[in-house]
């Protein structure tokens, strides 16, 4: 009979320690179930933020698209805003030089006039001068002429600067 206590004890013993384990095993399994459920309720909620933040990204997506449209035309804009300052610097510079070389060629055309006003001057000078002595030979020439003339013609008289003879 001892032995029976001993096997009674032993299998009171071992069916203590299995349903220990077995308590112990089903508490593990509580816990890890209502930690499967937290986790699950925590995993919808961040996917429930993900899909808020995409719809937000998406939203944001939406009202940059427009502003980046508005950059590159304010970009293309500013280009060709800079294309045209850089044409008018070129035509303010050009028309600058041809302003100078319209300059220079006017001082060059007023000194030219001077000195052909002066020429001419000098030129009329001359040339009154020179119908000055032509006009004293012609005269000198005429006179000879009246020397030898018949003045009884009307011609020679008229040549020589005599009056008319009356009929």
């Amino acid at each position: 009979m001892k032995i029976a206590y001993v096997l009674l004890l032993l299998a009171v013993g071992v069916m203590s320690v299995v349903l220990f384990q077995a308590g112990h095993q089903e508490m593990k399994l509580i816990n890890f179930r209502a930690r499967m459920v937290d986790s699950e309720a925590e995993t919808v909620r961040e996917e429930h933020a993900i899909v808020v933040l995409k719809t937000e990204i998406e939203q944001l997506k939406q009202t940059v698209l427009p502003m980046n449209t508005n950059i590159l035309n304010m970009r293309k804009q500013k280009g060709d805003t800079e294309k045209l300052t850089q044409d008018f610097t070129q035509s303010v510079k050009s028309c600058n030089s041809e302003k100078v070389g319209a300059e220079n060629k006017k001082t060059e055309t007023e000194a030219a006039i001077e000195g052909l006003k002066a020429g001419h001057g000098e030129a009329k000078q001359k040339a009154a001068l020179e119908i000055q002595a032509l006009k004293q030979q012609i005269l000198d020439r005429d006179n000879a002429i009246c020397v030898f003339a018949d003045t009884t013609k009307d011609e020679a008289r008229s040549l020589c600067g005599m009056p008319q003879a009356v009929k």
